[in-house]
């Protein structure tokens, strides 16, 4: 395993990988994009092939190859380092071989069950008297059988147990079954998840099924109107996007996506010829789906019922989309319709002109402030400008700001001036709440003293794998006083690896390593040893004068031992200067 990594850092473009998720540009021997981890408008985020190695100097985030996929992609180091092997063509060693293969082939034979499972919906929909109310259904709503076929739908016969009998004869135990989300035990035994509904194939990026929804065709009773599959081994809800299979090359191709909220919506674009249209299985966007969105396009279009739009839990998934710089544009629809609604009564191209005349997500926030309040009465002014306010502290570009500050307070027909003070008072309150609460600053070398300076340096040269044996012949891990450089020290002592320490558990470890790995240190070693050495009994001469100074009572035996520690430094300088 360990010689894997190994191998896979040497062998990985680092440049190729990175540039999947990013645009980059070369910039001198470097690559240069915005940062995938923090929202920017200038360019601090740097690749560098000679080091494999990729920075970000505006948030720190750095580190090689497994850092970026685990970082971005929200994955351990055992899925990366998978997913990079299979892309080089590297057999990985288990350390638990026994375990490891029972694993993946529990995941191939849940991939071939959906498979098979997806078939048997598609085949009642289409093959039997029972598919017969859902194939009028689908006509009407203009579905051709054999486009529904194509996409997946089918149909969960009526019946406690039809799908669990069809694959207990093809050999699946029900607890399988039950572990993949497709039955429930209850106190009588097991039963179909999905009765008498028409199924949604869910698949994933690479077009294999890994969930269902389904959608009742009539009212039951204690019955909900969409029933969706749990979480399982292969499906997590926050991390898929229905319709991202047959969506990815023309949303990258436009540079836009539509984002819409169900099943239906999608497949009426998709069939009428709007095809970068996706679903957010649900209104509150995660982290996860904002950075596949990223992927693929730069420019966001959501398009829900417009009561679900306005809604607190929409609005964070919503936030998450432009703090990962995304620009997201609201289309509104008249109340109560939605896209499949709209496509299909009133055509494409009414709906593709609401596409286009859609609001900035910010304006429309500023609007819907506006709306809810009567702006005739001085209480509902003071009250939307508030909720003004609150929209206006949540914009990072300044720029940005100061327009969206005008135009709210043209609608408030208030001063801007006014406006700008109270978002002044608000953001100076969160900057000092975020204070308190300690968030993390990027440590700068501003203000480090000169001899963490050179420590760095040395720490630079090691991490570079240059003449470790020499430095360490000269000076000791001991010899470091920064913050973490002592550590650092002993671990590369000991023999640990850069692609080791960049995978380590203390982050803070981990962050120094990134940065000094970019580090371009001039100088031989000795001028390097030598000048650190000179620096550090600088500073311990300091320290004993610095001693002697804050004393108000000075015992003759405590002044001796300074002095001796004093002349002690002064030889070891005297020594330095022979040996130069």
């Amino acid at each position: 395993m360990d010689n894997a990594v190994e191998v896979i850092l040497q062998e990985v473009d680092l440049v190729e990988v990175v540039g999947e998720y990013v645009s980059l540009k070369k910039a001198g021997k470097n690559y240069k994009g915005l940062c995938p981890f923090h929202q920017e408008k200038t360019p601090s985020f740097s690749v560098s092939p000679e080091k494999n190695l990729y920075y970000c100097f505006g948030c720190g985030a750095g580190g090689n190859v497994f850092n970026f996929l685990m970082e971005l992609e929200n994955i351990p180091f055992k899925e990366a380092l998978e997913m990079l092997a299979r892309r080089q063509g590297i057999e990985l060693e288990s350390r638990d071989p026994a375990r490891e293969k029972a694993h993946r082939r529990k995941k191939d034979l849940m991939f071939e069950l959906y498979r098979l499972v997806a078939r048997f919906y598609q085949y009642i929909l289409l093959e039997t008297k029972a598919g017969s109310e859902a194939r009028d259904y689908l006509e009407k709503r203009g579905y051709p059988l054999d486009w529904s076929q194509k996409v997946g739908l089918g149909l969960a016969p009526p019946g406690w147990d039809n799908l669990l009998k069809f694959l207990e004869k093809k050999g699946y135990q029900p607890a399988f079954l039950e572990e993949a989300g497709l039955v429930i035990k209850g106190r009588k035994g097991y039963y179909d998840r999905f009765r008498d509904r028409l199924m949604f194939t869910i698949f994933n990026r690479r077009n294999h099924p890994i969930a269902f929804g389904g959608r009742l065709l009539s009212d039951v009773k204690d019955q909900p109107k969409y029933l969706n599959s749990p979480e399982t081994l292969l499906y997590s809800k926050s991390r898929n996007l229905y319709g991202i299979n047959w969506a990815a090359e023309v949303i990258r191709e436009q540079d836009s996506v539509l984002v819409v909220e169900g099943y239906t919506d999608v497949l009426s674009l998709h069939l009428h010829g709007m095809e970068n249209s996706v679903a957010s299985l649900g209104t509150a966007l995660t982290l996860d789906q904002a950075r596949l969105l990223k992927r693929f396009a730069s420019r966001v279009y959501i398009a829900y019922d417009s009561d679900i739009a306005g809604e607190s839990a929409t609005r964070r998934g919503l936030e998450i989309l432009r703090q990962e710089g995304l620009k997201v544009f609201i289309v509104e629809l008249e109340e109560g319709m939605d896209p499949d609604d709209v496509v299909r009564e009133q055509g494409l191209d009414f709906f593709s002109e609401k596409v286009k005349t859609s609001k900035n997500y910010l304006e429309y926030l500023l609007d819907r402030a506006c709306e809810k309040f009567d702006l005739d009465s001085s209480s509902g002014r003071i009250e939307a400008g508030q909720e003004c306010v609150r929209v206006l502290g949540n914009i990072d570009n300044e720029i940005e700001r100061q327009v969206y500050l005008k135009y709210a307070a043209e609608k408030l027909d208030l001063e801007a001036g006014g406006l700008e003070r109270e978002l002044n008072k608000l953001l100076k309150g969160r900057k000092k709440e975020n204070e308190e609460r300690g968030y993390r600053t990027i440590k700068k070398q501003v203000g480090s003293s000169a001899l963490e300076i050179f420590e760095e340096k040395i720490l630079s040269r090691l991490l570079a794998g240059d003449e470790e044996q020499e430095f360490f012949s000269r000076i000791e891990p001991e010899d470091f006083v920064g913050p973490k450089h002592f550590e650092l020290a002993q671990l590369i002592a000991a023999g640990k690896t850069v692609s080791e320490l960049q995978l380590g558990e203390d982050p803070e470890i981990v962050e120094l390593v990134n940065r000094l790995r970019f580090n371009e240190v001039q100088g031989s070693t000795d001028e390097l040893v030598e000048r650190f050495l000179v620096e550090k009994f600088n500073q311990q001469k300091r320290n004993i004068r610095e001693e002697i100074k804050s004393k108000s009572v000075l015992p003759l035996f405590w002044i001796n031992n300074k002095l001796l520690e004093y002349r002690d430094i002064l030889e070891k300088e005297r020594g330095l200067r022979k040996e130069g």
